[in-house]
């Protein structure tokens, strides 16, 4: 007497071994899965110069009235992955408070730039418009 069902023939039941039918023979098979575009493993690069200024650049365009995210600072300079540089910013941004080139705003009021947390702008003041931009020379060779 057998014991096992191997070799029993299967009346009318699936099996869960056995493969669905396709409906028709057009009917396409299904998509295979693709994976995600992979993302990239390295963090962006920037100097910690070209943050600071790229921040009083961008709040000297805004203008003593006008004031800066520092979100929209870190997007301009990395278009991917733009939040890895968010604590350098707001950091780099509390340093120029300290030296007195920047307001650190928190709810439109100025906030202690060694204790501020959470959504801020960052307006410049006068000391920090009279500053002179830093001048980028471009190497010209010698005739």
């Amino acid at each position: 007497m057998k014991t096992t069902n191997e070799h029993r023939p299967t009346k009318g039941r699936k099996s869960a071994f056995s493969k669905p039918k396709s409906k028709s023979p057009s009917e396409p098979a299904l998509p295979k899965h693709t994976n995600p575009p992979p993302k990239p493993r390295r963090r962006p690069r920037v100097s910690d110069d070209l943050i600071a200024n790229t921040i009083l650049e961008m709040c000297r365009v805004a203008g003593l009235e006008g004031s800066v995210r520092p979100e929209d600072i870190a997007r301009s300079l990395v278009d991917q992955q733009w939040q890895t540089l968010l604590h350098r910013i707001r950091q780099t941004a509390a340093k120029q408070a300290l030296a007195g080139d920047l307001i650190i705003l928190r709810k439109g009021e100025a906030a202690d730039p060694d204790d501020f947390k959470g959504l801020v702008k960052l307006q410049i003041t006068a000391q920090g418009l009279s500053k002179s931009p830093p001048i980028k020379t471009a190497v010209v060779p010698e005739e």
